[in-house]
């Protein structure tokens, strides 16, 4: 069953102005949004340790994000003992390989986090 998502159509005509920079960083000439959704975290809640298949790059939109909220996290690709904690705050977006993997950790706050995700392939 699907659902409407109207965040999307909220989200992304500036979406395409903020991820310009990043395509052509990343030597993207064409690319797709693919897969999209949201997550709330409340006090404790987490995501386990994963990876997205089927895309290149995953990203992370930070809408909600407490100050001591949960940040998504990284297992290093070539030291899996070795995790990485990105440097980002509300509003930030993350983006990354999706075959890294990651999760987020127990939300520390008692103020809820919110995501919106999305893949491109």
């Amino acid at each position: 069953m699907r659902f409407p998502r109207n965040y999307w159509n909220l989200l992304f005509p500036y979406l395409d102005k903020h991820m310009a920079p990043v395509f052509a960083m990343l030597d993207l000439k064409t690319c797709n949004y693919s897969d999209f959704w949201f997550q709330q975290y409340d006090h404790l809640d987490t995501h386990a340790w994963h990876r997205h298949n089927r895309c290149f790059y995953s990203n992370v939109y930070y809408l909600e994000l407490p100050g001591d909220g949960s940040k998504t996290i990284f297992k290093n690709p070539f030291n899996s003992e070795e995790i990485i904690y990105p440097d980002v705050k509300e509003g930030d977006i993350l983006t990354f390989p999706s075959i890294i993997e990651h999760c987020s950790p127990p939300n520390a706050s008692t103020d809820r986090k919110t995501i919106i995700s999305f893949n491109i392939d």
